[in-house]
């Protein structure tokens, strides 16, 4: 009986050991969570500025401007409240602000189709002139921002931003003025894209066309800007 127990022990070991090789054996197998996080990157979106280095006052007013992917949303930090055009170039200005500080750090950044990029910048802010300057009023500042929003999205007149921007928008109408003397605007330009669209879309005469523009109840351009618009019409 002893002789059996014995013989009947050793087979149970030899079992055991067998069992255990064949699971070491085991190919490796990656888990989900290793691959996923080797696939999920995706392709930066590149931008180039013209210049990213400034030297400024508070006040003062800089333009970012360069070129990214075609039809991009753009701004700097986070408000894209820009595009590039088809071209993907872009142009869009900056108001520094009166901060107690020595420079400041401005992404620009870009996104389209769920991808990204970003370019950095700098500001050097220069101390104010020792002649006290204008403080522009924030309400002031506020309304050109809004102009320039309008500008960059619609071909306008300077009376017709004026009209814009206190008839919709209820800025007063000495904070439209300055915002429509201040904005970095081609009213001429305005025109012509405005007399484009009357030709192409509604498919008017040259007169039609010059009416409109100048209209007080249409586009409210001035007749130099009228005329220009019509000159350059094809």
């Amino acid at each position: 009986m002893k002789k059996i127990n014995s013989l009947f022990l050793l087979i149970s070991i030899l079992s055991i050991l067998s069992a255990c090789n064949n699971k070491n054996d085991k190919p490796y197998e990656p888990s989900e969570t290793t691959s996923s996080s080797v696939t999920g990157d995706k392709e930066k979106i590149s931008i180039k500025l013209e210049k990213s280095q400034f030297e400024a006052k508070p006040g003062d007013k800089i333009y970012y401007q360069g070129t990214t992917e075609p039809n991009a949303e753009i701004g700097l930090g986070d408000n894209f409240n820009h595009k590039t055009d088809d071209d993907g170039n872009f142009k869009f200005e900056y108001i520094v602000p009166d901060l107690d500080t020595e420079g400041i750090t401005n992404p620009v950044n870009v996104r389209k189709d769920g991808r990204n990029g970003m370019h950095g910048s700098y500001i050097k802010v220069l101390e104010k002139d020792e002649i006290k300057r204008e403080v522009v009023p924030e309400e002031n500042l506020k309304a050109l921002s809004k102009a320039n929003e309008y500008n960059n999205s619609m071909p306008l007149s300077k009376r017709e931003l004026f009209s814009q921007l206190t008839d919709y928008e209820k800025f007063t109408d000495e904070q439209a003025q300055y915002a429509v003397d201040n904005i970095t605007a081609d009213w001429k330009e305005n025109a012509l894209k405005s007399a484009k669209i009357y030709k192409n879309d509604m498919n008017m005469s040259n007169e039609e066309i010059k009416g409109q523009l100048t209209s007080d109840a249409g586009n409210k351009y001035t007749e130099e800007e009228a005329n220009y618009a019509i000159e350059n019409l094809k």
